[in-house]
C-alpha cells in the first residue's frame, strides 16, 4: 500500500498502560518501517479511566490535582483537567472515580453504606472557581450507592432530616433526608452545563437498578441491598419533587450509584454514551475521513465490546467514513470476541507469547511496539 495516513485511536489497557501510551507505542512501532505515513494519534476513553487524559491530550488542556474528601472521607489527591478555550467558555474534564472511586479503597473498607460522592461534588466545585462553566463527568469505577448525596452536600445544597439536622455524606442517610434547599449554592455552580459520560442504561431504581445491580460490586451484603433500595427510593421522591419531574427511569439514571440521577435533577447534568462523547471531542469523525488504516483496542475485546465500549464506536465511526482497514488490538481477546467482525477487518491479542497476565501486563510495551512494527510491515 503507498504511504497514507494511519488513526490509532485506542482506550487504554487498564493497570498496563494509558490510552496515550498505547497510542504512541503502537505509533513508535509503526514509524520503524512507514516512517512517510502520517499518524494521527487519538486516545479515547469511555468515561471511566482515562478520559480526563484522552481529553486534556485532544484539546491542549491543563491538569490540575487538589486535595478533596475520598469515598469513607479520607484525604486523597485527584487529578482534573482545564481546557481554556478562545471565544468559548472554559471547560473542565473530571473523572469521578479519581476522587470517589472504588479503586481508592481496600476490599475491607467497602461499603456503600458509608461512602459517598463528597469529593467528587469537591471536583465540581474546584473546577467552577476556576473559570469552568462546562464540565465533562466521567463516572465510571465509583464506589458509591449514594444517589449524589455526597456531590450535594459538598456543592452547598442544605439536605436535612426530620429534626432539621444536616445529614452526613454516606450512602445510609439516603433515608433520613427529609428536605433539599439549594438557597445556598452558589449561582455559578447552578448555572454549570455538566455532561456526563455513562456507558451503562440502568435506571434508579428496581431489578436492574443502582443498588441490586451495583451495590454487590461496591461491598453491599444480600442483606444491605433491599435496604439500600429502600433509600434510594426515598431520595428519589425528593429529588423528583425537587426537579418537578421524573428522571429515575432515564436510561443510566442508576450509574455510578445513582450519581448521575442526583445531578440530572439537582443541576439539570445531561447523560450521554461516554464513547462517543469522547469520539467527539477528540475529532475522531474528522479524522477517519482521510484515514486509511484505524487501530484501536483496549484490556480487553469480546462479545460485550459491541453493546457501546470504546473500539466498537470507534470502529463504527471508522466504517461511516469508508476506512479501508480496521483493526482491533486488545490485550486479550475473551469469548464472543469473533462476532466484532461484522465492525473489524482484523482482531489480534496483544501477547506475543505464552506468558501469565503478570508477564503480560510488564510486557505491553514492548508488544505494542512490536506489533506497530509488524502491522507496518504487512499493510504498507
Amino acid at each position: 500500500m503507498a504511504a497514507g495516513t494511519l488513526v490509532i485511536a485506542s482506550d487504554k489497557y487498564k493497570g498496563a498502560a494509558s490510552s496515550p501510551e498505547v497510542c504512541s507505542y503502537l505509533a513508535r512501532g509503526f514509524k520503524k518501517i512507514a516512517a512517510d505515513w502520517e499518524i494521527i494519534e487519538l486516545p479515547q476513553a469511555d468515561g471511566g479511566e482515562g478520559t480526563v487524559d484522552a481529553v486534556v491530550n485532544a484539546l491542549g488542556g491543563e491538569y490540575r490535582t487538589d486535595s478533596v474528601r475520598g469515598p469513607r472521607g479520607n484525604p486523597v489527591e485527584a487529578r482534573w483537567g482545564l481546557i481554556r478555550r478562545d471565544n468559548q467558555p472554559d471547560a473542565a474534564v473530571i473523572e469521578m472515580a479519581a476522587a470517589s472511586g472504588l479503586a481508592l479503597l481496600k476490599p475491607e473498607e467497602q461499603d456503600p453504606f458509608q461512602t459517598s460522592t463528597y469529593g467528587t461534588g469537591q471536583l465540581l466545585k474546584k473546577a467552577s472557581q476556576a473559570g469552568a462553566q462546562e464540565i465533562l463527568l466521567g463516572i465510571g469505577g465509583s464506589a458509591t450507592v449514594d444517589g449524589g448525596l455526597g456531590a450535594a452536600l459538598a456543592l452547598g445544597y442544605q439536605l436535612k432530616d426530620s429534626r432539621g439536622q444536616t445529614v452526613q455524606p454516606a450512602g445510609a442517610s439516603l433515608k433520613n433526608v427529609t428536605t433539599i434547599d439549594d438557597s445556598q449554592v452558589e449561582q455559578t455552580i447552578k448555572q454549570l452545563q455538566i455532561e456526563i459520560a455513562c456507558d451503562v442504561t440502568n435506571p434508579l431504581l428496581g431489578d436492574q437498578g443502582a443498588a441490586k445491580i451495583y451495590g454487590p460490586q461496591k461491598g453491599a451484603s444480600p442483606e444491605q441491598v433491599p435496604q439500600l433500595e429502600e433509600n434510594m427510593e426515598n431520595w428519589a421522591n425528593l429529588v423528583e419533587d425537587f426537579a418537578g419531574k421524573k428522571l429515575r427511569n432515564r436510561p443510566g439514571a442508576g450509574a455510578a450509584g445513582g450519581l448521575g440521577f442526583g445531578l440530572m435533577g439537582l443541576l439539570g447534568a445531561e447523560l450521554t454514551g461516554g464513547a462517543e462523547l469522547v469520539a467527539g471531542l477528540t475529532g475522531l469523525n474528522s479524522a477517519t475521513k482521510k484515514a486509511d488504516l484505524l487501530i484501536t483496542g483496549e484490556g480487553k475485546m469480546d462479545g460485550q465490546t459491541a453493546f457501546g465500549k470504546t473500539p466498537q464506536v470507534v470502529a463504527e465511526i471508522a466504517q461511516a467514513n469508508n476506512v479501508k482497514i480496521i483493526i482491533g488490538l486488545a490485550g486479550a481477546q475473551g469469548e464472543g470476541y469473533r462476532e466484532l467482525y461484522e465492525s473489524f477487518d482484523l482482531l489480534i491479542g496483544l501477547p506475543r507469547r505464552p506468558m501469565s497476565l503478570e508477564e503480560s501486563i510488564k510486557e505491553t510495551e514492548k508488544n505494542l511496539v512490536d506489533w506497530g512494527e509488524d502491522l507496518a510491515r504487512l499493510l504498507t
